[in-house]
């Protein structure tokens, strides 16, 4: 029974990944109603950067826009974890890659690719898959580099880098530079949707006003980061720009030891305004909670109130409880409570910013996709702060998280197993006395067991 409830947790935070690749594989069959993208790698030599992990040229798909002329562009960047240190770097490197050959290259990518395999709606040509965006230029950036498209290291060393290129950053401004040389459409671009998704929503974030700059004044361009708002932290005597404290910490009543700095090996590049703005603290600037309040470009945030990513991060080590337990839940609680918190500054802008909205639903995921409010889905959230109809609320939150006890409530998303207390009461709460409440509990295994029981935690409660 131990080893059941040992495994939930990891099975629940790999729940969401694992039904995005049955998707994908699903969408193979129907790939062609969303259209397809064709792949282009980068030319050797021309830009600066321009390469994975490996060595390989990086590149990206291109799709044309449904009526074969249009000034919108959506240009979206993967995402799929990263690496620091040269063990999970070599182990990130090796893994499969979504689109053929491994992960940190792009020998064997497909081309073409079908838009349902990518992960991104707003890619589609299908007008009826895709309302809002299937008249636009549709770019897709694969993510080869294993940071977050944010790194700056094209001449790698050994001791530095463990060999490895990151050319993340350079990449997207030298994908940018290869869609003006190849496309004329490009020279009429006037608006553009820049999105990702997790390590892709953080590049999408650090890099929206930078891509700004490039494009120039004349393009109006508009962020939409996904599954990458890592919070502040609301527990009593934290810094509130601190990360969440990991659960061994928190539960013990005490805060995370302070000072530890991660490697960088790929120098990410960092906001330069926030840069500017905090100086010698300028490490903060990697933290979303922090970095928001520099951006100026216009940000549309979606994410989930109990990301897993972020609880896989922060939680650390846990116990095999985790989380079953009240103390688990309870953690859980927290995290969703620090995402709550943190986001309201994009309604509550620390400089005054207005415009950004957030669609914020309670789900134990990264990446799920429920409506909110009366019946809008995140697409019909951004599709509207987008185009300015102000149809649909710019801040779209599940209210149900807002009262105790603060857990997953959004209905039609991953939520938190019951617990054993709670499925024992609704399963045996008619027996009176120890021993017909284990008759019961004995009849009810199954159920007892997905709820984290195990029989001496039983036995206890019907002895209660």
């Amino acid at each position: 029974m131990m080893h059941l409830v040992a495994v939930v947790f990891l099975s629940l935070l790999t729940a969401a990944e694992q039904s995005r690749q049955r998707i994908g594989l699903q969408g193979q069959a129907t790939s062609q109603q969303g259209g397809a993208l064709d792949l282009f790698l980068l030319p050797e030599g021309k830009y600066e950067g321009g390469k994975c992990m490996d060595g390989s040229q990086a590149g990206y798909y291109y799709g044309p826009p449904s009526s074969g002329s249009s000034t919108l562009w959506v240009i979206f960047l993967r995402g799929g974890g990263g690496c620091e240190t040269k063990t999970t770097c070599q182990q990130w490197y090796g893994k499969a890659g979504p689109h053929g050959g491994k992960m940190g290259g792009s020998a064997g990518w497909d081309s073409p690719l079908f838009v349902d395999k990518v992960g991104s709606k707003e890619l589609s040509s299908d007008s009826e898959k895709n309302p809002d965006f299937h008249d636009a230029h549709h770019v897709f950036v694969p993510y080869c580099t294993g940071d977050s498209h944010l790194g700056q290291i094209s001449n790698p060393t050994e001791a530095d880098n463990f060999g490895y290129f990151f050319d993340g950053h350079l990449n997207v401004k030298a994908i940018v530079e290869d869609l003006r040389a190849k496309f004329p459409a490009a020279a009429s671009m006037q608006r553009v949707l820049f999105q990702g998704h997790s390590a892709g929503g953080r590049g999408a974030f650090v890099n929206c006003d930078f891509l700004q700059d490039q494009l120039g004044a004349s393009v109006s361009v508009w962020c939409n980061p996904q599954s990458t708002w890592f919070p502040g932290n609301i527990q009593e005597g934290a810094d509130p720009d601190s990360p969440p404290t990991s659960f061994e910490s928190w539960s013990g009543g005490s805060l995370d030891p302070v000072g530890f700095t991660k490697q960088r090996p790929n120098d990410g590049y960092r906001h330069e305004g926030c840069v500017a703005a905090l100086g010698a603290e300028a490490e903060l600037c990697d933290s979303m909670h922090v970095l928001y309040q520099y951006i100026k470009a216009p940000i549309y945030v979606i994410m989930d109130m109990f990301d897993t990513a972020v609880l896989r991060n922060v939680a650390g080590n846990v116990p095999q409880d985790f989380p079953l337990s009240p103390k688990g839940r309870e953690y859980v609680a927290y995290i969703g409570n620090c995402t709550k918190s943190s986001m309201t500054q994009i309604t509550n802008h620390p400089q005054g910013k207005v415009g950004d909205g957030y669609f914020l639903p309670a789900c134990f995921d990264h990446g799920s996709n429920p409506d909110l409010g009366d019946g809008f889905s995140k697409a019909d959230g951004l599709g509207d702060w987008f185009f300015g109809r102000d149809v649909v609320p710019r801040v779209l939150i599940a209210e149900c998280a807002s009262i105790p006890p603060y857990l997953p409530c959004t209905a039609g998303c991953t939520h938190l197993p019951p617990d054993c207390q709670a499925t024992l009461q609704h399963l045996c709460g008619d027996a009176e006395g120890k021993g017909p409440c284990l008759e019961c509990a004995k009849a009810n295994q199954k159920p007892l067991g997905k709820a984290g029981c195990d029989k001496s935690l039983v036995i206890t409660l019907c002895g209660n």
